[in-house]
């Protein structure tokens, strides 16, 4: 598959967001592929994307490659593991609750 023309097909829908395509790939998963989306940004402090770009962009997204004929017949699954360095994931065995949480 040509990864160039998801990119290109991805990055003004992210755009929208403030955020930029920082790579795609495109693996195969058993019988299905699975297509992630790198997505980086400045975000409003100039230290990363905020959760708010990335929830909008994911949406966005999620839209956009259901009328994207490129991946063909092949069903896929997606995930957008964004390039953040200022946002990490508390598991609930740090934080003592019963859920993870995000955290700056």
């Amino acid at each position: 598959m040509d990864t160039r023309a998801l990119v290109e097909w991805v990055s003004p829908i992210v755009q929208v967001s403030g955020l930029e395509v920082d790579r795609i790939d495109v693996l195969p998963a058993g019988s299905r592929k699975l297509v992630r989306i790198f997505l980086d940004g400045d975000g409003p402090q100039g230290r990363g994307p905020s959760l708010d770009q990335i929830a909008q962009a994911t949406r966005a997204i999620s839209v956009a490659l259901d009328t994207y004929s490129g991946l063909g017949q092949q069903p896929y699954t997606w995930r957008s593991p964004a390039v953040v360095s200022d946002v990490r994931w508390l598991s609930p065995s740090t934080t003592g609750a019963t859920s993870g949480a995000w955290s700056r």
